[in-house]
């Protein structure tokens, strides 16, 4: 006669088990080779963040040009190898950082836009901002240099952020650019770069900030006289936005 086993049933989550867990969740099921490739592409993301984060510690520190492979990796721990399995070059992962860092100062002209009740003060803010971001910031100073990428960077981050704010400023009559309005765009954000790209090549004084901006809000449609008085205009201290709203 077979003796019984006393032995308690283990506990383990078996293939099958995992599959009927996502069919109660209502989620597809995953066949293993899924889910190892999910695990992979996390872990690839996660490695792919470690090697941004060290290549914009570094970058700081040292700027783009005297930043080194070798640093990055040392500064994430990791290989060298391994950087190559995820960038080809330095400047691709500078242009990685640039991209985060570009995301990051939107995220700032937003907390402008909707702390600043003057539309023709929210868009001297925002354009001081940027000019003066790029003048102490090694990294986002570097890819102004590099215009090419800049001004592809900055179509993707700023245009719709910039055509926002230039159309509160018509709905708001203080702009009266509407028929020209892409147009308009396109100057702001080239001339954006180039003044920041004059000023870090020695070629331009801090003065020649005031002087573009004064030209932009003139080419919205502020007078002369109030677009030189505007384009000198303080910036406010954006730390205190969320005790109180910014004064017009």
């Amino acid at each position: 006669m077979a003796k019984l086993s006393t032995e308690a049933p283990r506990n383990t989550l078996t293939s099958d088990n995992r599959k009927t867990s996502r069919r109660q969740s209502g989620a597809p099921p995953l066949a293993l080779d899924d889910e190892t490739e999910v695990k992979q592409s996390r872990v690839r993301q996660r490695t792919r963040l470690r090697l941004i984060n060290s290549a914009e510690a570094v970058m700081s520190s040292k700027g783009v040009e005297g930043a080194t492979i070798q640093e990055i990796v040392e500064e994430a721990e990791l290989s060298v190898g391994t950087f190559y399995n995820h960038f080809k070059t330095k400047e691709e992962v500078a242009k990685a950082v640039f991209a985060r860092r570009a995301e990051e100062l939107g995220k700032t002209f937003d907390q402008i836009s909707s702390t600043i009740e003057d539309p023709a003060k929210v868009i001297v803010f925002i354009q001081r901002t940027y000019i003066e971001r790029a003048l102490a910031d090694p990294v986002w100073g570097w890819f102004v240099i590099h215009a090419e990428f800049s001004l592809r960077q900055n179509e993707e981050t700023f245009r719709d952020r910039g055509r926002s704010d230039i159309l509160r400023g018509i709905q708001a009559k203080r702009f009266d650019c509407e028929k020209s309005l892409e147009s308009v765009i396109s100057i702001t954000l080239s001339s954006l770069v180039s003044v920041t790209r004059r000023i870090l090549e020695g070629r331009a004084g801090h003065e020649a900030v005031f002087e573009m901006i004064e030209l932009m809000l003139r080419m919205y449609g502020v007078p002369g006289a109030e677009a030189a008085e505007l384009a000198r205009t303080p910036l406010p201290d954006l730390q205190d936005h969320d005790e109180a709203k910014l004064s017009t």
